[in-house]
């Protein structure tokens, strides 16, 4: 059984979704800070929801039909519906970075201005806020989108100056496939060992599982110079593209996970 559990945790923590996901941190402000927040998140969320669905497999019987029938094909139209609803969600999140890197782009170029033509003098776009004040009967949509533009705005501020907390919720979003959860489980519990057993195995794969990040922090404490050069220039290219490494990080995963959900491969 360990064997198994500890192979299958190496393979995971080379996913490729991590690895993007590191670049990520990497291509912040306070790099380390950043992973080590990253780390604690993920080890937020995944431990109580691996030790959890241990406990349910346990303790309550129909658990295991219930997560086999979300992470298993449908024997009639072969759709996984968890994999599917998560390659969706990412589709419209590529949809979004994509439209949001476009908009950027466009709103850069200048354009002439003038009767005759002359591009002498050149303009940027207008900005979306320098229009016409919106109407009474519009106020309320009108101060709905000016929260939310503030929200986003707040939140790009924190993102660029590297405010730690916000890695943090990358590490809380960082959860494991539950197919992936379910089969580990079924080795483990289906090995017959004890239960103190079991629940070592578990916390033993959810660590090894984020090894590539545990590593990375472990060479920054013992000679922070050496990793600190080694890393500097992935630091430097992950920052110059960071949103095309969240556009093709999400645009794999999500078509991957809307291929084998929809029953394709």
């Amino acid at each position: 059984m360990w064997g198994d559990v500890l192979g299958l945790a190496l393979l995971a923590s080379l996913n490729p979704m991590l690895l993007g996901l590191i670049l990520i941190m990497l291509s912040r402000p306070r790099p380390v800070q950043n992973l080590l927040a990253f780390w604690v998140g993920a080890l937020i969320v995944n431990v109580p929801l691996w030790l959890g669905s241990l406990a349910a497999l346990h303790w309550i019987p129909s658990f295991e039909s219930f997560a086999h029938d979300m992470a298993t094909a449908h024997p009639s139209s072969g759709i996984r519906p968890l994999q599917l609803g998560t390659g969706v969600f990412c589709v419209v999140v590529v949809i979004l970075i994509a439209t949001r890197m476009l908009v950027l782009r466009w709103g850069r170029r200048p354009v002439p201005v003038g009767a005759d033509g002359d591009t002498s003098t050149l303009l940027l776009e207008s900005d979306p806020q320098a229009t016409v004040e919106p109407s009474a009967g519009r106020f309320r949509s009108h101060h709905l989108v000016e929260k939310v533009r503030g929200l986003f705005g707040r939140a790009k501020v924190a993102w660029e100056s590297g405010a730690v907390w916000v890695s943090l919720l990358f590490g809380l979003a960082y959860i494991a496939p539950p197919p992936l959860i379910l089969l580990v489980h079924t080795m483990i519990v289906g090995s017959g060992a004890s239960l103190g057993t079991q629940i070592v195995a578990v916390l033993a794969f959810v660590f090894v599982m984020l090894a590539v990040l545990e590593v990375a922090l472990l060479s920054y404490a013992v000679s922070p110079t050496h990793t600190q050069a080694v890393l500097e220039p992935i630091h430097v290219w992950a920052q110059a593209h960071r949103m095309m490494i969240l556009l093709v990080l999400f645009a794999a995963v999500g078509s991957w996970q809307v291929v084998a959900g929809a029953g394709l491969i």
